[in-house]
């Protein structure tokens, strides 16, 4: 007869495994969660970082033509939109970024690849949207002043004086040239930095930015990104007009969310 304790009676490791409780399931599940919670926003940021980089190799593309436009055409910048042919009234069609098409490597950089718009064409109907020039300098029409913009009046007496040159800019490397937007125009006037509902989407503004900034691209042709509060105030990087300071400490002040 066997002994009531032989070791054969002991319980197997395989018979006393068991699986998960429950608690041990949910502590699996919200350690899971909370890594998910902390690292998603990195991923997504880290993503972001990668098409912010990306965009800012299209600006310095573009800024390579540009620099090249210049310097075939006297140290002249290209108009934002172009007169017809023979006349002195702009032209919806041809715009600056047919100016320097030649010189730049392909249409693709003309496309932010995080901007949500980029899919639709500009006004021309060629161009992905993503960039435009910064109306309140670089306009066909005189941009200076708010109440003034988009005057085609004022666009044919830009026309007859010509486009704005190199020599007329007291600080090219302070000047913002091109900017990045969510709208088809060729350009966008500041004013546009007052605008709460783009689109019919309540807080979305005109403007694309990347983490609270945008690419640059400024008048002596470097390409840079800015906080876009940085832009405007202490110092205001987008008009050559002296006397508007105090409007762009006010943009600054109403920027949407999204923009600061």
């Amino acid at each position: 007869m066997r002994h009531p304790f032989h070791p054969a009676d002991a319980p197997s490791p395989e018979r006393t495994r068991h699986g998960f409780t429950l608690i041990e399931l949910l502590v699996v599940i919200a350690i899971i969660a909370i890594l998910a919670a902390i690292l998603f926003p990195v991923f997504a940021n880290a993503r972001e970082k990668a098409r912010q980089s990306s965009c800012m190799n299209n600006m310095k593309q573009i800024g390579i033509g540009a620099y090249q436009y210049l310097q075939d055409w006297d140290e002249h910048y290209p108009w934002s939109r172009f007169p017809a042919h023979g006349t002195n009234n702009r032209t919806y069609s041809y715009n600056w970024k047919d100016a320097i098409r030649g010189q730049v490597k392909s249409d693709a950089v003309y496309r932010c690849p995080s901007n949500d718009y980029a899919s639709e064409k500009d006004e021309a109907g060629r161009f992905p949207r993503s960039y435009a020039m910064n109306g309140a300098a670089f306009a066909e029409y005189d941009g200076g002043a708010p109440d003034k913009c988009c005057d085609d009046s004022l666009a044919s007496r830009m026309y007859d004086r010509g486009p704005l040159s190199l020599g007329d800019i007291n600080d090219p490397a302070g000047l913002i040239w091109i900017i990045e937007v969510r709208s088809p125009w060729a350009d966008l006037h500041t004013t546009a930095l007052s605008w709460r509902d783009y689109d019919g989407k309540q807080g979305h503004g005109p403007y694309h930015v990347h983490n609270k900034g945008q690419n640059y691209l400024f008048a002596d042709t470097h390409a840079k990104w800015h906080k876009m509060t940085s832009t405007l105030t202490p110092n205001q990087m987008w008009s050559m007009r002296n006397d508007e300071q105090k409007a762009f400490d006010n943009y600054a002040k109403n920027l949407l969310p999204e923009y600061k």
